[in-house]
């Protein structure tokens, strides 16, 4: 498939490879791909940007390729017992973009093309070890490296390193065999790593054995827990070079430890499953011993330059939560600091799933931690951001939890406690509570009309007010939006929201609020307008916001959504 990629580069406008990872699903498939110059700023549901993505490949045609590499295990059933594979299915009948997928369900996608591979014969085997070797096998060499290939049964990798580990003089040809042919080691560790179904335990122990037989320097031994930590289709090198030591990696490519590829222009780096999962079980990666590299990478995602792709971070950060144990009590507040880091990036880039498992993992740091370590502040803080995230991902009652807990550590009658009282408003307004979002947007007003702090400007107090009405006006809007049969009342609840979107706009103004914060308070008392079918006061109020919005130069995304509201009045 990279061959193809590579012989037909001019043939396609674009090219993306994903090596498809275990219990992933279509969905999380098509999220995962790195679309250039793609604006998701105003799409931060996952659903909703799964939509958009899935629209713009079925415009896509001929001049787009799609690797799906590695597509080896089966996604989960789908909820009516189908295969999980068949809406990628029912996608590739319905593009006429090209897509080549490597794997060995053969019955999963027997519907498909197949074109079988078969493995390598002897002689092509040699002249791949001739290859790696760097030399043409003399004769009395040849009978070694016959015995050798026979001994690795034919496998690539092995192949490789054997071949790559003779030309670094670590063995001659007869250490070399002498090595993979010697005694099994005891008590080896269960292999997980599968290859047409089968364990590669015999596999795994050449691996072993040659690492242990070269006993590579500290600093490459470092690197290599590092790539560990890397998903399954590695990362950029570029990115990797800029976290980690550059000399260790390019000599652990050059020994074939670690794999280069040459991807659409990009170089990636990367470890072969097998190789990945003995450094895992005899390198053993711990926060400890990776500890300068995850604070290289939560400095860099600090800075996040330019030329950097959020998605690739994301999937590195979410990996290494996923790897690596977040326990030790010596680094407990180093790790829940690296870890609320990754996740808020996450967070940034969209990907909020991942933040709330990161996020989780900080949470197990701070339970176990000792009483004292981590302050309310800081408790509350990461239960709110929790809170927020299953509230991204629809899952209300688990986020009424989360917001719950932060209010829990707050004091009475302050600003942060209040803060707690409206998110609870806003997600039990998503949940359709409405009787339990206007009590508490109201006890949230009740705490910032009656709180008095020097240190805090009223602008500050009254801007706070203004967005807990502009919030109980949405909530009428709602209750408006929910009452089918009784019109008088769902008149009321229209005429409650205007009152409430005004009172907010009134303070806003008074205390000269960010021009797009009025801009939608013009928009929402538009809207109440637009809901009593006062369709000129409802234009009246869109156009205010619009002018405001171009005037003010605001993004051109709220430019374009003030049309959309002023074409609904027309």
């Amino acid at each position: 498939s990279e061959e193809y990629a590579v012989r037909h580069k001019e043939d396609y406008a674009q090219q993306q490879r994903i090596s498809v990872s275990a219990g992933s699903s279509f969905q999380k498939l098509i999220l995962s791909l790195e679309f250039d110059h793609l604006n998701e700023q105003e799409l931060k549901e996952e659903g909703p940007r799964f939509e958009n993505r899935l629209r713009l490949l079925k415009n896509m045609d001929e001049h787009t390729l799609l690797i799906l590499d590695n597509f080896d295990e089966p996604w989960a059933p789908l909820e009516d017992g189908s295969s999980g594979i068949t809406p990628l299915l029912d996608f590739l009948r319905d593009t006429g973009l090209h897509m080549i997928i490597t794997t060995r369900l053969t019955k999963e996608f027997a519907s498909l093309m197949p074109l079988p591979v078969t493995a390598l014969p002897e002689a092509e085997q040699l002249a791949l070890f001739e290859y790696h070797l760097g030399w043409k096998l003399e004769e009395q060499d040849k009978a070694y490296a016959r015995d050798i290939l026979r001994c690795v049964e034919g496998h690539t990798l092995l192949i490789e390193l054997s071949a790559k580990s003779i030309y670094e003089g670590d063995f001659t040809f007869r250490e070399m065999l002498e090595c993979l042919r010697s005694g099994e080691d005891a008590d080896l560790p269960e292999v997980t790593v599968q290859k047409d179904g089968q364990r590669q335990d015999t596999i795994w122990r050449f691996v072993r054995k040659i690492l242990f037989q070269i006993d590579l320097p500290k600093e490459q031994k470092t690197t290599l827990r590092q790539l560990s930590l890397l998903p399954t289709q590695g990362i950029s090198r570029k990115l990797f070079r800029s976290l980690t030591s550059k000399n260790a990696l390019a000599e652990l490519e050059g020994r074939s430890w670690a794999i280069r590829e040459d991807r659409n222009a990009e170089s990636i780096t990367r470890l072969h499953p097998v190789i990945c999962e003995v450094v895992k079980k005899e390198l053993c990666p711990t926060y400890k011993n990776c500890r300068s590299f995850i604070e290289a990478l939560c400095r860099f995602l600090k800075e996040k330059p330019e030329w950097v792709k959020g998605g690739e971070l994301c999937k590195l950060a979410e990996n290494i939560a996923h790897e690596l144990d977040f326990s030790d009590p010596e680094y407990s507040v180093e790790e829940w600091n690296n870890l609320r880091t990754m996740a808020q990036f996450c967070s940034q880039n969209y990907q909020y799933q991942s933040a709330l498992d990161i996020n989780l993992q900080a949470l197990e740091v701070q339970k176990g931690a000792a009483e004292d370590v981590f302050d309310s502040a800081c408790k509350s803080d990461l239960y709110t951001e929790i809170g927020e995230l299953y509230q991204r991902l629809a899952k209300y009652k688990d986020a009424i939890k989360q917001f719950e807990l932060a209010a829990g550590y707050q004091k009475d009658n302050t600003i942060e406690k209040a803060e707690c009282y409206r998110k609870l408003g806003e997600v039990y307004r998503k949940a359709s509570e409405y009787d339990l979002a206007l009590e508490y947007d109201n006890a949230a007003i009740n705490i910032f009309q009656n709180y008095s702090d020097p240190g805090m400007e009223d602008r500050e107090l009254f801007l706070k007010i203004a967005e807990a009405k502009n919030a109980i006006g949405v909530v009428h809007l709602n209750l408006g939006d929910a009452t089918k049969e009784d019109p008088k009342r769902k008149e009321e609840e229209y005429k409650q929201a205007k009152k409430f979107y005004e009172e907010a706009l009134a303070l806003r103004l008074k205390y000269k609020a960010e021009p797009n914060e009025l801009a939608y308070s013009h928009h929402n008392i538009g809207t109440a307008f637009h809901r009593l079918k006062d369709y000129k006061n409802a234009a009246k109020k869109h156009r205010e916001a619009l002018e405001l919005r171009e005037n003010c130069k605001l993004k051109k995304t709220d430019i374009a959504a003030s049309y959309a509201q002023l074409g609904n009045d027309n």
